[in-house]
């Protein structure tokens, strides 16, 4: 579990970083500075956690619920961010839509990982004055997010190859955010039934003659543009 919870927080600050990389450079500065802000500003409540109090918020019922609606509401948001983009090729950023706010919506998951990265580093570094940790940690989170947004920037030029790989990671956010949240109860044992071959088959033939008659819809309409 504990690998999973390493691998999420990993994605949401790549996530977060390749979002950032679509806005100006000041937008990115004033977002990391921003989050360096919240940092310290939290180091007042990390310095009260102990490790078993990390311990039950994180298999708190309440908590993670909260942690999947965020989830799914920010992937939402990206998702939406994402093909909106790629139909209008970016020009939505100079209309006044509501993709103008969906570009302009900055990552809510980095505040509870800024703090969980705070109070882990409050753990590990024993003996050090915490006022030192907090803002090491709070320039730490800031410059890590101003160097993987340029480096993002520097590594794939087209504004389009970042939001692909946007919504890629959103996707992958996702996916993390729920099995991280996700509290598995067995409520009854599951019985033996034989598999249904025919319906496996006849779901695969749909998916099937549904994507051919897409494929060719969209065929005709390219040669009747043409």
């Amino acid at each position: 579990m504990e690998l999973t919870i390493i691998l999420f927080i990993a994605f949401i600050v790549l996530n977060c970083a390749m979002k950032l990389s679509l806005w100006h450079r000041w937008q990115q500065l004033a977002y990391s500075m921003l989050m360096g802000a919240w940092t310290w500003w939290s180091l007042r409540f990390a310095v009260e956690l102990s490790k078993s109090r990390v311990a039950e918020l994180l298999n708190d019922d309440g908590a993670l619920q909260t942690l999947a609606l965020l989830v799914t509401v920010e992937s939402a948001v990206g998702i939406g961010f994402c093909l909106h983009w790629l139909n209008s090729g970016g020009g939505f950023l100079h209309k006044k839509t509501f993709g103008r706010w969906l570009y302009a919506y900055g990552s809510l998951l980095m505040f509870p990982v800024a703090f969980y990265l705070l109070a882990q580093a409050v753990f590990l570094a024993t003996g050090i004055d915490f006022e030192t940790i907090g803002m090491t940690v709070a320039a730490s989170i800031a410059a890590t997010l101003l160097l993987l947004a340029e480096g993002a920037r520097r590594l794939v030029p087209r504004a389009d190859g970042r939001v692909e790989l946007h919504l890629l990671l959103t996707v992958f956010v996702l996916v993390l955010g729920l099995v991280c949240t996700q509290r598995v109860r067995m409520v009854y044992a599951v019985g033996e039934a034989p598999a249904n071959w025919l319906g496996m088959a006849l779901t695969v033939a749909g998916f099937a003659v549904v994507g051919l008659a897409g494929f060719l819809l969209d065929r005709m309409k390219w040669k009747v543009k043409k």
